[in-house]
């Protein structure tokens, strides 16, 4: 059955259909396009995650530029993204190379999957095929950018309730705007917007940005970087 599937590698590398779809890209349309869509994704994912976490729907007071801004505000956002794609696609190349080199346990794994469905070569092709489409793919790399997002945007959150970011953004704002400065943390801002929220009523505040007078920026000697 290894030297069966040996014979068959060319076709069950799940880069193979990638290698194909690729000589026909245009190369043009294509980064730009899929560059564009990436970073929606992406700003749409990590802002919503981020300031659902200070129960504050950002859907209300944004707009698409602020969702596109949102990765290139924080560059991690996209280094994260990269890694989960690259960590998606490094687990296909795995099971490759696993299902090659050590079929017996392979086969084992697959029965476990498919919750005890006969590990043949019929059903084990029908799965390479899946793996390999096009539909699959595209919702394989949607769901770990999903995720990237999600818990990068959770963990940002944390560190700002905490005061563990390295800079602290102080307001100037007119005391008759708001109440209990003193509690009052910055969690974000957008194009029209700055977010506030108060760590000790678990209340979110959100001030146009022409009710600022200015911002101060300050150094946090316990905050972090990452």
């Amino acid at each position: 059955m290894n030297e069966e599937l040996l014979d068959q590698e060319e076709h069950l590398n799940p880069f193979d259909g990638f290698k194909n779809t690729l000589k026909n890209f245009e190369w043009g349309i294509s980064l730009s396009v899929g560059g564009y869509l990436f970073l929606i994704f992406l700003g749409i994912s990590y802002n919503f995650f981020y300031f659902s976490s200070f129960r504050i729907n950002i859907f209300l007071f944004s707009e698409i530029n602020d969702f596109l801004m949102a990765p290139l505000a924080n560059p991690l956002v996209i280094v994260l993204g990269l890694l989960s794609v690259g960590l998606l696609f490094g687990l296909m190349y795995l099971g490759f190379l696993w299902k090659i080199k050590h079929l017996k346990s392979y086969k084992i794994f697959f029965r476990i999957m498919m919750m005890g469905r006969k590990a043949d070569k019929k059903n084990m092709d029908k799965m390479d095929k899946m793996n390999k489409s096009p539909v699959f793919i595209s919702f394989g790399v949607l769901t770990y950018l999903f995720l990237a997002a999600q818990y990068y945007a959770i963990y940002r959150s944390k560190k700002t309730s905490h005061d563990k970011n390295l800079y602290h953004y102080k307001l100037s704002i007119d005391k008759d705007l708001v109440k209990n400065l003193d509690s009052l943390v910055y969690v974000g801002d957008n194009s029209a917007h700055y977010f506030l929220f108060d760590t000790i009523r678990k209340e979110a505040t959100v001030i146009p940005k022409d009710q600022v007078k200015y911002v101060r920026i300050v150094k946090n000697p316990k905050g972090r970087l990452l």
